[in-house]
């Protein structure tokens, strides 16, 4: 739905490491284990040293049930528990 309206969709996704408690293996389902970054071009400014764009970042778990969320330039942050 984010990138319906995007013209130039670009999405990223990256693995991310896991802190596995071996007394509860069972809580690594919930902790994330993909970043997947959404951002349209129109939005991206390469020319400056931090990137600041128009985008969502979505952590998803081992499963890939969302767990976290985040759109716009700062953190309009949704926790999924």
């Amino acid at each position: 739905m984010y990138l319906s309206w995007a013209q130039y969709p670009v999405t990223e996704t990256k693995s991310l490491a896991l802190q596995i408690d071996v007394a509860n293996p069972s809580a690594a389902r919930s902790q994330a284990a993909y970043a997947v970054q959404f951002r349209d071009l129109r939005y991206d400014y390469p020319v400056r040293k931090a990137r600041v764009s128009l985008g969502a970042v979505v952590f998803l778990s081992p499963d890939l049930k969302v767990v976290e969320e985040h759109f716009g330039l700062k953190s309009d942050s949704k926790n999924h528990e």
